[in-house]
């Protein structure tokens, strides 16, 4: 029997399974490193955020992906940290202890700038499909979703940003979905390229 698929909107109640899904499909990204206990602490924190919005596609009662960002991006970062930094770095302090220097990548986003020409613009933070449901056009049917949910809620366009080098199936994602790369950028060590979309309503 094939089981039914719905996409729901996240709850801060989801956070545990969006962070187990994160940490098991996601294994060399900086966030993950810092453990499970720190994803949950995050994840609740953005999706309990006023600015914070969340999908996610299950197959029957199994999250099987998820697409997690903000509806206004200035001062995201920042006001998470303000308001969860302790939950977060205790959660991630066992990490922590054995790499210091992850402290600093951690707080990097905290002085960053905005880009001031899409100060306001909402941003893709996470998009995530399981790898027991890669090939079924799941990661396609997340950004829709998610981007229904920013244009009802307003929203005229979306950022995102994923890495520039050995990343060439991510970049392709975006551009065959009619995301403008606009510039790329340099994150600690890491090029990073930084995509932007404009809704025709």
């Amino acid at each position: 029997m094939t089981s039914t698929t719905q996409v729901r909107r996240l709850e801060t109640n989801d956070a545990a399974e969006v962070a187990s899904l994160h940490y098991n499909s996601f294994k060399d990204f900086f966030l993950t490193s810092l453990g499970k206990g720190f994803l949950k602490v995050f994840y609740q924190a953005v999706l309990s955020h006023k600015n914070g919005l969340g999908v996610g596609l299950y197959v029957g009662s199994d999250l099987a992906g998820f697409a997690i960002g903000t509806k206004n991006s200035t001062g995201f970062y920042k006001s998470l940290v303000y308001s969860n930094g302790l939950a977060m770095c205790l959660a991630a302090m066992p990490r922590l202890i054995l790499d210091p220097f992850k402290i600093k990548r951690l707080l990097i986003p905290l002085w960053a700038g905005n880009n001031t020409n899409y100060l306001n613009s909402p941003s893709l933070l996470s998009i995530c499909v399981s790898p027991n449901y890669e090939s079924r056009g799941f990661g396609k049917q997340l950004l829709k979703e998610f981007e229904i949910e920013l244009i009802d809620n307003h929203c005229l366009d979306v950022l995102l940003s994923t890495d520039s080098h050995n990343n060439d199936y991510v970049n392709q994602f975006y551009t065959r979905n009619k995301y403008k790369c606009i510039q790329s950028f340099f994150h600690g060590k890491r090029k990073m390229n930084l995509y932007y979309k404009k809704f025709d309503i």
